[in-house]
Order: C-alpha cells, then structure tokens, then sequence
C-alpha cells in the first residue's frame, strides 16, 4: 500500500509538469519590447526617409542655381560691346552696384552697407575685369539676375569668369590684374 500511495502521489506530482499541450504563459514584457522596437525602427526610418529628402531637395537646389548661373553667365548677342575694356568694366561695376540695390532693396541694413560700400566693390570688380567677353558676361548676368541671388554673388563672378575668361585656380572670384 505504501507502495502504491507513493506511485500515486509521484504520477500527481509529474502529471501537471507533463501536460505539454497546454498554452504557453504569454510573456507580457517581451510582447511590450517588441512593439517598442518595431516602433522605434519606424520612428528611425522615417527620420531617414526625411533626412534624405531634404538632402536631395537641397542637392537639385544647389544645381538648379548652378544652372541658372551658367545661363546668365552668357554674351548676349546683340549686345553693343565698347571700344575699350575699361568703359566695358566701369559698365560691369556699375551694374554690379544696381544688382545689389536691386536684391536688398527690403532690407535697410544691407542696402546702407551697399552703398557704404560701393567704391571699394567698383574698384575691385574693375582689377577683376579681364576681357571684354567676362565683362559683358558679368553686366548681362547681373541685370538678369533674378531677386534671391544676392547671397550668390560670389559664385555668380567666379562662373562668369570661369566660363567666359580666366579664372584662378579654385574658381573663387578673386582680383586679377588687368591686361596692358
């Protein structure tokens, strides 16, 4: 009888462990980190989706302007161009001048430091001036150039120059000395 009360109370006891098809305890926590997870990888990747975007819209802006600037950068040709450099790049500087005006016209600060400033950009668009064909090319860009191209004077020189002249080295807008 001991006997068989012992191997009673150890199927009891093993039986319970053995029952293998019941469900599973569901793991709360595991389920809550999960989620979390696949949240936080979408949350990752719209931010990437995102910063891509910006990145190829500031890209096609960039070469959007670039092409606008090789557009300007031309010799019209219909253009009456002057006997001498000299008339052709005090032209040049004085449209550089009215270009400026003309891009911080609603900006006060700006536009009192243009004009603070005019003599000292006229003299030094005239020691960049180096051929007829870069001073009518910077002249037609700068009258043509559209309002928000201001800040894009620099580049707008140094693709003239580039483009219709001889540009240093870099391509950067710096004064040359004139020929003669």
């Amino acid at each position: 009888m001991r006997i068989l009360s012992c191997s009673l109370l150890a199927i009891a006891l093993v039986a319970p462990a053995c029952d293998s098809k019941k469900e599973p305890k569901k793991d709360d926590a595991a389920e809550k980190k999960a989620a979390e997870e696949a949240e936080s990888e979408k949350r990752i990747a719209a931010r990437k989706a995102e910063r891509e975007g910006k990145a190829a819209a500031e890209k096609k802006e960039a070469e959007d302007k670039q092409k606008m600037l090789e557009t300007l950068c031309v010799v019209p040709e219909d253009v009456k161009k002057p006997k001498k450099l000299d008339a052709a790049c005090n032209a040049t500087a004085d449209a550089q001048i009215e270009f400026l005006k003309r891009q911080y016209a609603e900006d006060p600060g700006k536009l009192a430091g243009v004009e603070k400033n005019a003599p000292m950009q006229k003299a030094n668009l005239i020691k960049m001036c180096s051929s007829m064909d870069v001073a009518l090319g910077l002249k037609n860009a700068f009258d043509n150039a559209p309002l928000g191209y201001g800040g894009l004077m620099n580049d707008l020189m140094g693709t003239c120059m580039r483009k219709l002249g001889t540009a240093p080295e870099g391509g950067a807008a710096v004064p040359a000395k004139k020929p003669g």
